[in-house]
């Protein structure tokens, strides 16, 4: 179970100890084994606050960001069209929601890759 989302009360979020590479809930470091980059095929923690922290796009644009992990285990947030649809097709198990790109990264989500590169198509193009 990864960290729980900052709409649940601090008392809870704060409730347990969490797997500083990927945020799951441990009761014993002992008993955790945190999967290898390569197994999991996911971002750890560390990289997504670094690759959000290098985003320097407009902080209050909005953009589709995931209210849990997406099919792949991903904390990815996208960019719109102009009708606000997303760039590209996107599977949320858990759901998701459009706001402020600050407000995706205050909830540890980062850039997606594939948006990111439709971008410099476009900018190129």
């Amino acid at each position: 179970m990864a960290r729980p989302p900052d709409t649940y009360p601090e008392d809870v979020r704060e409730a347990f100890e969490y797997c500083d590479e990927c945020e799951t809930i441990v009761v014993s470091v002992k008993q955790h084994t945190c999967p290898t980059r390569e197994r999991a095929n996911k971002k750890l923690a560390p990289d997504r606050a670094a690759l959000a922290a290098e985003d320097d796009r407009p902080m209050d644009e909005d953009v589709l960001y995931p209210l849990g992990r997406s099919q792949n285990g991903a904390w990815a947030y996208h960019e719109l069209g102009p009708g606000g649809e997303p760039l590209h097709e996107i599977e949320y198990n858990g759901g998701s929601d459009i706001g402020p790109r600050s407000e995706a990264i205050r909830k540890g989500c980062y850039p997606c890759g594939q948006c990111l590169k439709i971008a410099e198509r476009r900018d190129d193009g």
